[in-house]
């Protein structure tokens, strides 16, 4: 009976570990040739598994690419997810009204810095980019699992702080504007990553350069902070007669 059980658990050690394979490989494959680029063969080969293996633990090949989709969520929200719960933390119970101005840079701030930290350094991002990027042209199911994963929590989060920082409701156009402007100006050293380094002749972005980023991108939260609630409501009339 030991020999038995050990048997299984070992079995479904096994089936972990490709399943995971299969995942990591999918990353690449889907990110470089597309959902419909991507064949069964491909991905299978990729991650050294069996063609079987796909249909077994997926169901087929949209079943991987889900999975491929909600991986990378969870490995983005292990990373921004603590940051993002403790500036929500920091927030609850506090009245919708503008709170302490110099709180609401930090924790503007330092939401950005780790989100830049990720989008910037980690090589595992540059594998994801693609894949997350092909979703923003052109949508499909996996692109809602990459949306409600995390970056629907750190745009929420980036539009309550600005709104109180400037006066102007988080739900307010203008103000959901400046949020995804905000998270923009770090996803692009990751989505034209070779422009970037090209425009600042720069042979890679390490450290020193993520810096030199984050300080800018602090420097435009500044600026933000400073709009009022009259800014936010002349852009909008802007708008509207446009």
């Amino acid at each position: 009976m030991i020999s038995s059980r050990r048997a299984r658990v070992s079995g479904g050690d096994r089936g972990d570990e490709t399943r995971q394979r299969l995942i990591k490989a999918a990353i690449d494959v889907f990110g470089r040739f597309g959902y419909e680029g991507a064949s069964t063969r491909a991905l299978a080969e990729a991650a050294g598994a069996n063609l079987a293996a796909i249909p077994y633990h997926f169901g087929g090949k949209e079943g991987l690419y889900l999975a491929t989709a909600s991986y990378i969520a969870e490995r983005i929200a292990e990373r921004v997810g603590p940051v993002a719960e403790r500036v929500a933390g920091e927030l609850t119970g506090e009245e919708s009204g503008p709170a302490d101005r110099d709180a609401c840079l930090r924790l503007l701030q330092e939401l950005l810095d780790r989100f830049a930290e990720l989008v910037v350094l980690e090589e595992e991002a540059g594998q994801w980019a693609r894949l997350v990027v092909r979703e923003q042209m052109h949508p499909t199911r996996a692109f809602e699992i990459l949306y409600d994963g995390i970056m629907k929590k750190v745009l929420r989060l980036l539009a309550t702080l600005i709104g109180r920082l400037t006066g102007v409701a988080p739900d307010n156009e203008v103000t959901r504007l400046r949020a995804l402007t905000l998270l923009g100006q770090v996803l692009m050293f990751r989505t034209a990553h070779a422009a970037a380094l090209r425009q600042m002749g720069w042979d890679k972005i390490g450290p020193r350069e993520l810096a030199a980023i984050q300080a800018v991108v602090r420097e435009n939260v500044v600026a933000i902070a400073g709009a009022s609630a009259g800014d936010g409501d002349k852009a909008g009339a802007a708008e509207v007669r446009r």
